[in-house]
């Protein structure tokens, strides 16, 4: 069968299941399974796929129609022009987060900070940016030592481990200093109150 007919026919099955983005996820899920990217399938769109990788991605397409997230699927999510690894033990890094990442980085520069805490890291997808586009040292806290290990994972991946320092615990507990910048998607402005008397949250 022929890439376009093979897209065709998937994209067709993930509409029917209720899929919002049925053609996209089936040329991503697809690129994936080719190691390949989305020009490469229009340009060979009239070739076949061997019968290995036809039957991996049928596979795919199944658990995608079964709405589990493309991310999952194919164990990796673009956030703020970096790759990031996840799997199902931490949350999807969400686009609008960028603009969280985009904030603090105007108030590092503005503000010339150097000591962050990422609360609720996850994927480390807020950590990692940071540390990659400013200077600055980096507390990232999980509770979830599943997290942590994606997240250092990650870390690794873009070789920032010597700017981020990986905590398991539950929101700020243990945690003492002075902290300029505190990042993270929860509601904590009473708590970080409570524990500290100087710096920025966003």
């Amino acid at each position: 069968m022929m890439i376009k007919e093979i897209i065709y026919n998937a994209t067709k099955h993930l509409k029917q299941h209720g899929c919002d983005t049925p053609r996209l996820d089936a040329e991503v899920i697809l690129t994936h399974v080719l190691k390949q990217n989305r020009a490469w399938l229009y340009i060979h769109s009239n070739d076949s796929i061997p019968e290995k990788a036809c039957h991996q991605f049928q596979k795919y397409i199944h658990r995608r129609a079964c709405r589990e997230p493309v991310a999952y699927i194919i164990g990796t999510r673009a956030f703020f022009g970096l790759l990031f690894n996840v799997s199902s033990t931490v949350l999807i890094p969400r686009p609008e987060t960028e603009l969280l990442v985009e904030t603090a980085l105007q108030l590092i520069e503005q503000k010339k900070y150097t000591s962050i805490i990422d609360m609720g890291t996850g994927s480390g997808c807020i950590a990692i940016s940071l540390a990659v586009n400013a200077q600055v040292k980096i507390i990232a806290t999980d509770i979830s030592s599943f997290a942590l290990y994606m997240a250092k994972h990650n870390a690794i991946c873009h070789q920032v481990m010597d700017k981020i320092t990986f905590v398991q615990s539950d929101l700020l507990t243990g945690l003492t200093g002075n902290i300029d910048l505190l990042v993270s998607k929860k509601e904590v402005h009473s708590l970080w109150k409570l524990n500290h008397n100087k710096g920025s949250m966003c």
